[in-house]
């Protein structure tokens, strides 16, 4: 769903699963960050331009992941 009109930081949001079952709604921003939210935790990417590229070359760390349970 393209945001860019409707919002002032949100580009595009939409959902993919990811595999065994774990759905991820992902957030682009328009600073080119993306946002990943389940509902387990919230994950910060940075500036990567596709899912695919954050899960290849992504390093978990306590700066970018917000635990929600």
């Amino acid at each position: 769903m393209d945001l860019s009109e409707d919002c002032s930081f949100i580009e595009k949001a939409w959902t993919e699963q990811t595999g065994g079952g774990v759905m991820v709604d992902y957030l682009r921003l328009k600073n080119g960050e993306l946002i990943g939210i389940t509902e387990e935790c919230i994950v910060n990417y940075g500036k990567v331009e596709s899912t695919w590229e954050a899960d290849e070359n992504f390093c978990y760390t306590d700066k970018n992941i917000i635990d929600l349970l």
